[in-house]
């Protein structure tokens, strides 16, 4: 894993059970363990410090609402995290190849 991703005392299916349950110290631990490795890559792709916080709160939202029982990637956490946050950045992207990151992300 980047040596952005913080280690915690919990395993990523262990998170992400507790967080399907609404506990919100999980959820914190999840956004402390990959928080700055998504925010990295998400700038990237935006290249605007703005818009990237705004897809990676849309992101860590989609985690929160994560339905019980939902299928994800416990050995790849992290990869189906970013690939959230493409599908959004992708959906956030106008037509000119801007970001317009106060209506877009909104509409979301």
């Amino acid at each position: 894993m980047s040596a952005l991703v913080v280690s915690i005392p919990y395993k990523d299916d262990e998170l992400i059970l507790m967080i399907q349950n609404k506990n919100k110290n999980a959820f914190a631990l999840l956004y402390d363990k990959y928080a700055p490795a998504l925010y990295g890559s998400i700038f990237k792709l935006v290249n605007d410090k703005q818009v990237a916080e705004q897809i990676l709160q849309q992101t860590f939202l989609e985690m929160w609402n994560l339905p019980t029982g939902q299928n994800v990637s416990h050995n790849h956490l992290l990869l189906w995290m970013m690939n959230v946050a493409r599908s959004i950045t992708s959906k956030t992207k106008t037509i000119s190849g801007d970001y317009n990151s106060t209506q877009r992300i909104a509409s979301l």
